[in-house]
């Protein structure tokens, strides 16, 4: 009897969990597998958005820049309605040839230290592709989801890193400039594009973007019949308007509205000088400021 009686003490003192604990228990445990399978999920969806974005440029990296072939002066006047607007010193680094130029090491893409640039050359260009803009605007670094692209870009002596918009793999404050050309339209967050922007950009640092303005006569040509085009289909078109909200909800700013490429492309057979103002004008350019924290 007395073995019996501290068998059972034995077992009051040491009681197994209780209801209500083992009840949590199991609501944690659900929680949990929920966070890992949203998590999952959440991967899964930007894993393959990202995919459907890239495959065009992976698989045609040696069609891309056809386009520029094809039209010459287009190209040539996106260039200089972008020169017009960049800083001066990035601007007199690139009219020299003074951008010290890269391979990332190894033959891998490695995210670059940025000491390997001087303060007044450190810039980054944002969906740099093959670095047709990159390269000529003295533009030191570049990003970009597409490693084929980005095996252009560093044969122009760009240093390229793999990555995108939204989750930048650089530290803060490492660039007086970023740029990025046509790409705004193949990000999936702007919102979260314009905060790694600023978290990037050293303050008093210039943000410049330059893109087809979806209420101008061009942007919406191409919107109608974006489907018909192998780099375009995955892009969702957006406004002046749009993105100087969007600049404006993230305390950037403005500088510099410009607009250029007026008319059929294939009639352009000159440079076309850009205009202030936005509309009319297939390319839109802005160049705002960064405050700072």
């Amino acid at each position: 009897m007395l073995y019996a009686s501290c068998k059972r003490v034995a077992r009051k003192r040491v009681p197994g969990p209780e209801k209500g604990v083992r009840e949590k228990g199991v609501r944690e445990k659900g929680v949990r597998e929920k966070g890992v399978r949203h998590l999952f999920d959440t991967r899964l969806w930007w894993y393959t958005v990202l995919m459907a974005r890239n495959e065009p440029f992976d698989n045609n990296s040696d069609k891309y820049e056809q386009w520029f072939d094809r039209y010459p002066f287009v190209y040539k006047t996106e260039l200089a309605a972008l020169r017009e607007v960049l800083p001066s010193s990035i601007h007199a680094a690139a009219a020299e040839g003074t951008v010290k130029s890269g391979t990332s090491r190894g033959g891998s893409f490695q995210e670059y230290s940025i000491g390997d640039c001087s303060l007044e050359e450190c810039s980054l260009e944002i969906g740099v592709g093959s670095g047709l803009f990159a390269g000529p605007l003295g533009i030191t670094h570049g990003v970009d989801p597409s490693l084929p692209m980005l095996e252009l870009a560093r044969e122009r002596g760009i240093r390229v890193t793999d990555g995108i918009a939204e989750k930048l793999p650089y530290q803060d404050s490492s660039f007086v400039l970023t740029l990025m050309v046509t790409a705004i339209c193949y990000i999936d967050d702007l919102d979260q594009s314009l905060e790694e922007i600023r978290r990037v950009l050293r303050p008093g640092g210039k943000a410049i973007f330059g893109f087809v303005d979806s209420d101008s006569p061009l942007g919406k040509f191409y919107s109608e019949h974006k489907d018909e085009s192998l780099f375009y289909r995955p892009a969702t078109f957006r406004s002046v308007t749009e993105v100087l909200e969007a600049l404006h909800r993230h305390s950037f700013v403005l500088e510099a509205v410009r607009q250029t490429v007026f008319g059929k492309l294939d009639e352009i057979q000159s440079v076309q000088p850009a205009r202030d103002g936005h509309g009319t004008g297939g390319f839109a350019v802005i160049r705002a400021g960064c405050r700072g924290a």
